[in-house]
């Protein structure tokens, strides 16, 4: 049994990558952690690219000079939201490919949702545009 950092549990040998850097040779996170750890750097690096966070808190922008009051969180990203949910769609419960991923507003902007981390899960893109704006 070894301890990971990532997960804080106790989990089996068989469990962690090799590592030849280790003084018992295996890796100080879990297969899942590191995992997680590469597809959350993989979302940063494309939420900076494509800008995905700053449209999002756009459209809220927008959404409250429309008349509605929305609370914004401007520090939420695709990939904290990515990193918290451990890369799991919460609609189908899959693993989300990082060139994948989306925030679902729950409940939907649209329907006086707020831009904060207690108010978007990850999902799928596909899973996400296809619930609309129903939860």
């Amino acid at each position: 049994m070894k301890h990971c950092v990532g997960c804080d549990t106790n989990k089996k040998n068989d469990q962690f990558y090799a590592s030849k850097k280790s003084v018992d040779g295996l890796n100080r996170y879990c297969v899942t952690c590191c995992k997680v750890n590469r597809g959350t750097e993989q979302v940063r690096k494309r939420d900076k690219r494509v800008k995905l966070s700053r449209r999002q808190i756009q459209r809220c922008m927008q959404l409250r000079a429309g008349g509605q009051i929305l609370r914004i969180d401007a520090t939420v990203t695709l990939a904290k939201i990515f990193k918290r949910d451990r890369g799991i769609c919460h609609v189908c419960l899959k693993w989300v490919a990082p060139g994948k991923a989306s925030m679902d507003h729950v409940p939907a902007l649209s329907k006086k949702g707020n831009h904060t981390f207690e108010g978007i899960l990850l999902t799928h893109l596909k899973c996400n545009l296809r619930m609309g704006n129903r939860h």
